[in-house]
């Protein structure tokens, strides 16, 4: 598990999105992978035209720091998974997931998921007009 986790990363860090997708895979397979782990998975999926997949494992990745009480890093992945449903035009998911994000920012110091979701706010009020 560990060579192999560890060459899914090696793959991602030089963009060699089909390997690092595979090994990735590979890798969660034997062992659920950690929720940055995922993010690269993620990554990987989009990369070589499998958004589905990167859904699928960003919502993993969500929940895994959801469950280890990391809230700045889950909600920056729920302000992704909103960005890609509004890109699938399913606006009410993504609704769903920028609504996650604020309650999980709440009270929490400012990072660059507030920057994200900021951004994304001004984006969608632009194109509401």
């Amino acid at each position: 598990m560990v060579l192999t986790l560890e060459a899914g990363r090696a793959a991602a860090g030089r963009e060699a999105w089909e390997e690092a997708r595979k090994t990735l895979t590979e890798a969660d397979g034997e062992e659920p992978l950690a929720p940055a782990d995922l993010e690269l998975l993620a990554d990987a999926a989009w990369w070589t035209g499998n958004p589905d997949e990167s859904v699928d494992a960003l919502e993993r990745a969500f929940n895994g720091y959801t469950g280890a009480d990391m809230p700045i890093d889950a909600a920056r992945v729920a302000v992704l998974l909103a960005y890609l449903a509004t890109r699938r035009l399913a606006q009410s998911v993504a609704n769903g997931w920028r609504a996650r994000a604020v309650r999980l920012l709440e009270g929490q110091p400012e990072s660059t998921a507030h920057a994200s979701l900021k951004v994304m706010e001004v984006l969608e009020a632009i194109t509401m007009r």
